[in-house]
Formats: structure tokens, C-alpha cells, sequence
């Protein structure tokens, strides 16, 4: 970052998350989901250097959730697609910089549901 070499991150956050979901539903068995929240908060980022001093700061912590899912739903079948992407930007200690980390999923997911002869508990 800036040409600032360091060897390691810490970052410890809180933040207060808020969004929405809508889902459309269409002749009972289809449906389609999206959301999306973000949040707004503060953490402390930590800098582990190997030949300087270590940089630390208080910054500023946002975050996003994106998802999206499609599929049918009955009352023996399921079969869905479903897509989630997280980012977390961190304000870091070197001025105008940020760190950021991305994690998601995509799945695929076909289902047959069964009952049982008799209950297990």
C-alpha cells in the first residue's frame, strides 16, 4: 500500500448493519430472491512491519451483502440457485488507504424431500 511494505493485518471491527430483501413468488412453486445490506461502523487496523514500527489506527468500516437466488420449491422437490458476495473495507493506517476483503459463494442445489416411517426423537 503507498509502498509501505508490512507483513501482516489485524483489524477488529464493530459496525450497524441495515438492508432489505424482496421475494417474488410465481404460481406458488417458483421464486426469485435478491438483498442487499450494508453497514457503517469503526474499527482498529493493526500493520505488522518486519524492519519498521508497526502502524495502527482507528478508521472507518464499511460493508456490503449482495444476494440473489432463484429456484422451485414444492412440497417433495427443490432446486435452486443461490449467489452471495460479502466486501469489508477497511480504512487502514496509511492516510487514503483501505483494505479490502471479498468472500463468497455460488450453489447449485437440486433436492428430493422424504419422510420418515416413523419420528426419530
Amino acid at each position: 500500500m503507498n509502498g509501505i511494505n508490512y507483513s501482516g493485518t489485524s483489524i477488529f471491527s464493530a459496525a450497524a448493519n441495515a438492508g432489505y430483501a424482496y421475494t417474488l413468488v410465481y404460481k406458488q412453486h417458483f421464486f426469485l430472491t435478491l438483498s442487499l445490506s450494508g453497514s457503517l461502523g469503526g474499527n482498529y487496523t493493526h500493520l505488522f512491519r518486519d524492519e519498521e514500527n508497526d502502524l495502527r489506527k482507528f478508521g472507518v468500516q464499511i460493508n456490503n451483502t449482495v444476494r440473489a437466488s432463484i429456484g422451485y420449491n414444492s412440497s417433495k422437490y427443490f432446486a435452486g440457485i443461490h449467489y452471495v458476495n460479502l466486501t469489508t473495507r477497511s480504512q487502514s493506517p496509511i492516510e487514503h488507504t483501505f483494505q479490502t476483503i471479498g468472500a463468497g459463494n455460488f450453489r447449485v442445489s437440486v433436492v428430493r424431500r422424504f419422510g420418515l416411517k416413523r419420528e426419530l426423537f
